[in-house]
């Protein structure tokens, strides 16, 4: 979710007008009070003394400049405003096939091997895994920007939510595992902290394709070990 900040500048005189609309209204009040007691009466003269003081001290305010307010979101601005505008969704990459290396990190004879590794797994039991490789992450966090793509690519079957996203962010550094609903029972999120655990090792010599292929490999292993729970969501 994103939200907005909404700032009220101040305009000179604004409330200086107010103050002194109150001022002639309590003079009203006073010059048709002289049937009160001289106690209320001097009441009155108190009230007149402080609207007074409270104009003179917002008329210098507004003179010195005094810097905006600011307002809850919910609450409607007095003068102008200005809204902050929400991130607009970044451009998400085409999705090539099994294997997509924006990144430039695989050999081609690299790419189709993890390609097959995953087409496999699709063959046997339906679960549709993809790749995804870039230089950098746009203004998204790796989490943010993961699940874009996945709901974009629309991985996984219809009814079934058994997609699963890897995505590897090279110059941030940042790796995710991104698993449907029908996923989460075998792709335990200690599950997948543990697979990109053992592939950051090998990220940072350089080895892309030998962390990629491991984590991979951990993957498929335990969707089979535990195919009977595919398609069933966490309760």
């Amino acid at each position: 979710m994103s939200g907005s900040t909404i700032m009220a500048s101040r305009v000179p005189g604004v409330r200086c007008l107010a103050s002194w609309r109150l001022l002639m209204h309590n003079v009203w009040m006073i010059l048709d009070a002289s049937h009160l007691s001289p106690r209320k009466t001097l009441t009155w003269w108190v009230i007149l003394a402080s609207a007074c003081l409270y104009a003179d001290c917002n008329s210098a305010s507004s003179r010195a400049g005094a810097p905006p307010a600011e307002v809850a979101p919910h609450s409607a601005p007095v003068a102008s405003a200005s809204v902050r505008p929400s991130r607009s969704p970044p451009d998400l990459p085409q999705r090539r096939g099994r294997v997509n290396d924006y990144a430039d990190l695989l050999s081609a004879a690299e790419e189709a091997e993890l390609g097959e590794l995953y087409a496999g797994l699709e063959r046997e039991l339906g679960c549709q895994v993809a790749l995804l490789t870039i230089q950098v992450l746009p203004n998204l966090s790796i989490e943010e920007y993961s699940l874009a793509v996945a709901n974009a690519w629309a991985l996984g079957r219809r009814g079934v939510d058994d997609g699963l996203l890897i995505t590897v962010a090279r110059d941030n550094r940042s790796v995710r595992i991104e698993v449907g609903y029908g996923l989460e029972r075998l792709i335990t999120d200690e599950l997948a902290a543990e697979v990109i655990g053992r592939m950051t090792p090998e990220f940072r010599t350089g080895r892309f394709f030998v962390g990629l292929k491991e984590g991979s490999n951990e993957i498929i292993q335990r969707i089979h070990a535990k195919a009977e729970l595919i398609g069933q969501r966490k309760r």
